[in-house]
């Protein structure tokens, strides 16, 4: 007894030294990590430097053999990562766009990139209120089948609004106050008119929304409102950190805590994060009240930038935990969205306020349930997003604002739907815009999905027919059908597929 009393006095003791210790290696960690990201940015924007005074603004194509190709290559490495980097932290946000101009980037005032993929960032040039949204990709190189790069600029104008998932070819000079919509797609070198609306590949003229006059704060806010949110942003992760430290430093004194400790981590980092989202609850509530609403903004309002960090705040509550039961249980029960637990959906929703999804859904990879919409002049509207029961949203597949999936709907890959899309329950859609294919897909494939997620069990493929793709079922289960083209019919207890003769360049984009 008189040995234990001696080794808790001298753990007493210790104590703030162990703290102390704790905390100078945390932060000492934090520091060496950041002095790496800053040096690999600055060699980044070195290298960066050098390749565009080689190759200059003009139409260009980097031989494989030269030196310029090394140069490039070298570049292409670090600034994947520098940019990836600073997406994970500034996504979103002014500080964004302001990391692209620090790369050679000739950005105009308020644009706004929710997400980019530029890839030679000195060969973008765009005006003011330019919007790009999540998911599109703007070409400013292309690699050839001979291993030679084709490199030239590419122009935004001023107002112009790049819709999420679009395609923006080498070369293209987009005008003034155009709206290339969700998933659309501009060919290399091609020259769009002022005030112009692409819908796919369909061109035609602009008609100016009307929601701008229901915009009441039209007043875009200064650095510090900038600055101010974007600290709010990271305190999910920053709140991560220290439960981190607080597990280790009580786990610390006894070897057999400790090992306990590791074996229920993951518990530990469950209720952790479910500790988080009840703190983003209350932080959502102090930024947007009760719960977000539909309604209309000005990129950079204070408003705008009120709902930014919301949406942002609730996504950061699932790092490392995304499409998993957790994060469903989270969305349900913590920020009451109407979600059913046991989909499998990838995608977690936009805003969760503005967003239901039926019972037994399913959505693939790179589908995007949008909640905002951005029109030309710095303009984004806010709607309500409904997913029907037994509804498929498959690859790269957008809903935009305002929009209501019927029951037992199966939108297609690369798919774009919105308020004025006409459907029924049960039908297909594909395209851009989507057309309905099917009007009753039940009918089709002779079952209904009456009990369970999808429909019952697994099915298994067998191997490629003459014909198509041979499906045979136990049970027709429809997550196994998003790879396939919506042609076939059913024969007794199969489904034949038909493959069409159409293969896409997935890379582009293109057919």
């Amino acid at each position: 007894s008189a040995s234990l009393e001696m080794r808790s006095r001298r753990s007493l003791e210790d104590f703030p030294g162990t703290i102390g210790l704790l905390i100078i290696a945390i932060l000492g960690n934090m520091a060496a990590l950041f002095v790496f990201f800053f040096c690999l940015i600055l060699l980044a924007r070195f290298y960066g430097y050098l390749l565009a005074n080689v190759i200059g603004k003009g139409p260009t194509t980097i031989k494989r053999s030269s030196a310029t190709y090394g140069l490039w290559y070298v570049f292409d490495r670090l600034w994947f990562v520098s940019r990836m980097g600073a997406a994970l932290i500034f996504h979103g946000t002014q500080f964004y766009t302001w990391f692209y101009n620090a790369f050679g980037c000739k950005l105009g005032r308020n644009t706004f990139f929710e997400d980019a993929e530029v890839r030679l960032p000195f060969m973008l040039t765009t005006g003011n209120n330019v919007v790009v949204e999540a998911g599109a990709k703007l070409e400013t190189l292309f690699i050839m089948k001979n291993g030679d790069i084709a490199v030239d600029e590419l122009v935004l104008g001023d107002n112009t609004v790049i819709g999420p998932n679009t395609h923006i070819g080498l070369g293209a000079k987009i005008g003034a106050s155009c709206w290339i919509k969700s998933l659309s797609l501009v060919q290399q070198g091609r020259q769009i008119a002022d005030s112009t609306m692409i819908v796919g590949q369909e061109v035609s003229e602009l008609e100016q929304a009307d929601g701008g006059k229901l915009v009441e704060n039209r007043t875009v806010v200064s650095f510090g409102w900038h600055l101010l949110f974007l600290l709010i942003s990271f305190i999910p992760a920053v709140m991560s950190i220290l439960m981190f430290i607080l597990i280790i430093f009580l786990t610390s004194f006894k070897t057999h805590t400790f090992l306990i400790a590791m074996v229920l981590y993951p518990v530990l980092v469950c209720i952790g994060q479910v500790f988080i989202a009840v703190c983003v609850r209350l932080l959502r509530y102090l930024l947007i009240g009760k719960q977000a609403q539909p309604g209309w903004e000005i990129v950079y309002s204070k408003s705008f930038l009120r709902r930014n960090a919301a949406t942002s705040l609730y996504h950061s509550c699932f790092i490392g935990s995304e499409d998993t039961i957790l994060s469903y249980l989270i969305t349900r029960f913590i920020f009451g969205t109407e979600i059913d637990v046991k989909n499998s959906f990838s995608p977690l929703p936009q805003e969760p306020d503005l967003t239901k999804i039926g019972r037994c859904a399913f959505g693939a990879n790179g589908v995007q349930l949008r909640n905002t919409s951005f029109f030309c002049g710095g303009i984004v509207r806010y709607g309500n997003v409904n997913i029907g029961d037994h509804s498929m949203m498959l690859d790269r597949a957008v809903i935009s604002p305002d929009t209501s999936i019927k029951k037992n709907m199966m939108v297609g890959p690369m798919t774009s739907v919105n308020e004025d899309t006409m459907h029924n329950e049960g039908t297909l859609l594909l395209g851009t815009p989507a057309l309905t294919l099917i009007d009753d897909i039940f009918q089709v494939f002779g079952g209904h999905p009456s009990h369970g997620c999808f429909l019952r069990k697994r099915s298994h493929f067998l191997p490629y027919q003459p014909r198509g793709l041979f499906v045979q079922q136990e049970y027709c289960c429809w997550s196994q059908l998003w790879r396939i083209s919506p042609l076939y019919h059913c024969v007794g207890s199969s489904i034949v597929v038909h493959v069409p003769s159409l293969q896409m360049d997935y890379h582009r984009g293109l057919p």
